[in-house]
């Protein structure tokens, strides 16, 4: 392979081989001015060597672009596993506090007593619900609006 002027390196992507043999033929039609920006750009590299540059440079950022999409796509999963156990934790806290609740309804605690205690599980599932309601709608899920 020639070597190649400034920082023009061709990429070899998707374990191309340099020597490998190139059977396979594309024809492109070009308005006239497609034509000279190509030609404007390509400088004194041949046609063929050129676009095949640039085709090989688009399939290398085309993977990029898939490598990218699937690393995200993973990380969203495990926040949304990580969300579904945080929101059931917070749905079994929700539970024991209300099961306390009860209790302190029925057990006969001075009625001061009972109206600091009951008064302060009520502000607790008021702000699990909150919480639940944020991690929802940071989900893309209901907000408060589409709950009332």
């Amino acid at each position: 392979m020639r070597a190649w002027q400034g920082d023009i390196v061709p990429l070899h992507p998707l374990n191309f081989e340099v020597e490998m043999a190139r059977e396979k033929r594309i024809t492109v039609r070009l308005t006239d001015k497609q034509f000279e920006e190509i030609e404007r750009l390509r400088g004194d590299i041949p046609k063929s060597e050129f676009l095949y540059l640039i085709l090989l440079d688009y399939l290398n950022r085309e993977q990029e672009l898939v490598k990218e999409l699937q690393r995200i796509h993973t990380n969203c999963l495990k926040k949304c596993k990580a969300y579904r156990e945080l929101h059931g934790e917070l749905g079994k806290i929700g539970s024991n506090i209300n099961q306390v609740a009860r209790a302190l309804n029925i057990k006969r605690l001075p009625a001061k007593e009972r109206k600091v205690l009951l008064d302060l599980a009520v502000e607790t599932l008021s702000l699990i619900q909150d919480l639940k309601l944020k991690l929802s709608e940071e989900r893309g899920g209901h907000t408060k609006e589409s709950l009332q």
